[in-house]
């Protein structure tokens, strides 16, 4: 019956099978290879970070040391214009105040050289600025001790150097009220004390000297607080040099993704495999949009499970080429033996995973043959045939259907197919009657024939 369906199942030959599990191998060894080129990739890239970043940070460590250098010399050349006047003042009284102001230069001096061997690392310039300022203050105290020894002279000299330190402080702003009047108020009696009671003025000199060092502190808090300020700032700035760098390596990973990405997904469309294509595309857009949000912990774990995706999909595609690849093969061999016995060739087509071949005999009879795949690790191959006369042998049971014509026909095509690693069963119908004695059918070898089956990129 020329229009029942015939069909077979196609298994493979030990050969083939053996060249199949040689390309597998080949495959893995170049997924393991491109996986390596990835992660070097990765690394280079944190590695060229990571210099842009200890570049960065020496820029700013030397900034900083700048400023610290700044603020210890600043103070420094305070307290040697300070000595200096002092040195001046004291000159005329000698004695035990004048050595004083020699040992504080001598402190002073060693001080610079310290400042000066720091350099390298500035860790101990805020250190050294706060022994500064305590040589300052030593100074002035000294100065007034000079000025004490000198009698009345010395006492409105005294007077003349608080008055310009108030008048510093209340020129400077930031001035604490309250301190500021204790210091106006202590500065009054001193100055009534300077007029008629040394031993009076000499008492309140050291309530004077400690309420005016009180104010010039209070004054230095919103400097000290510009300065934590600053250091919060410094910290913020790091903080926000660390977003920068996990976002930069983020964005560094994704970029490598996005092109295994590409890759596989080119592949899955050529295997007509679009619903994995889509399943790439769709986890490298989330892992984008999570990372353009600002989410980089959620981005980093969408990158993750991105990766272990494609990594499932480059071992899925290869499955799905080597099945891609027995059809395509099966395909050329069968169009190979089917023209070479006299049938045209009148197109084909690959559909939802299935090669359809449209063939025509001289007789008119037209054969449509589909490749699909079969329900264990085999292929199946059935044929609508239309317009070929066979005639009923011996059909003495009602329902059986006796094709001997075409199935001779197919079965010599069929022996012809192991040549190409293409073991074909026995043909079947629907109606065909038991088989007895098994014909003992010839071999030849199939030739090859261009074809136009679609196959996976390899990238060496």
């Amino acid at each position: 019956m020329s229009g029942s369906p015939k069909y077979t199942s196609v298994d493979f030959s030990y050969e083939r099978r053996q060249r199949e599990a040689e390309a597998r191998a080949r495959r893995a060894e170049l997924r393991r290879r491109r996986q390596a080129e990835r992660e070097a990739k990765l690394q280079a890239l944190a590695e060229e970070r990571a210099r842009r970043r200890m570049a960065r940070e020496a820029r700013q460590l030397g900034e900083l040391l700048a400023e610290s250098r700044r603020a210890a010399s600043g103070r420094i050349a305070s307290v040697r214009s300070a000595l200096a006047e002092v040195a001046r003042d004291v000159s005329a009284t000698g004695g035990q105040v004048a050595g004083q102001v020699d040992e504080l230069q001598a402190e002073l001096a060693e001080l610079e050289s310290e400042v000066l061997a720091s350099l390298g690392t500035g860790s101990d310039l805020p250190d050294y600025e706060h022994v500064a300022e305590g040589l300052r203050a030593r100074a002035l105290a000294l100065r007034s001790a000079a000025y004490q020894a000198a009698g009345r002279a010395g006492r409105r000299h005294v007077l003349g150097e608080y008055r310009r330190r108030l008048a510093a402080a209340e020129a400077g702003g930031q001035t604490d009220q309250v301190q500021l009047a204790r210091c106006r108020e202590v500065l009054a009696r001193l100055e009534s004390a300077a007029q008629s009671d040394g031993v009076k003025f000499d008492a309140l000199l050291g309530t004077a000297e400690h309420a005016m060092a009180s104010l010039e502190q209070v004054r230095s808090l919103p400097r000290q607080r510009e300065r934590a300020g600053g250091a919060t700032a410094a910290d913020t700035a790091r903080e926000a040099a660390a977003a920068w760098q996990r976002q930069d390596e983020a964005e560094g990973r994704l970029a490598v993704l996005g092109d295994w990405a590409a890759t596989v997904t080119s592949d899955a469309i050529a295997l007509s495999e679009s619903m994995l294509a889509g399943d790439v595309a769709a986890g490298l857009t989330s892992a984008g949009a999570v990372l353009s949000a600002g989410d980089i912990d959620r981005a980093l774990a969408a990158m993750d499970q991105l990766e272990a995706r494609l990594l499932a999909a480059e071992e899925q595609l290869d499955e799905v080429q080597v099945a891609h690849e027995r059809r395509a093969d099966l395909a050329v061999a069968l169009q190979d033996l089917l023209v070479g016995r006299g049938m045209t060739f009148a197109g084909g087509s690959e559909q939802d995973g299935r090669f359809v071949l449209q063939f025509s005999r001289p007789s008119g009879a037209t054969y449509t043959a589909t490749i699909s795949g079969g329900k264990r690790d085999d292929l199946t191959l059935s044929y609508a045939i239309e317009g070929e006369q066979d005639v009923p042998v011996l059909a003495m049971v009602p329902g059986e259907a006796v094709c001997d014509q075409t199935e001779a026909f197919l079965d010599q095509v069929h022996a012809g197919l192991a040549s190409a690693g293409f073991e074909a069963g026995e043909l079947q119908w629907n109606g065909k009657p038991p088989r007895g004695e098994a014909r003992s059918l010839p071999r030849q070898r199939s030739r090859p024939v261009p074809g136009n089956a679609a196959r996976r990129r390899q990238h060496d």
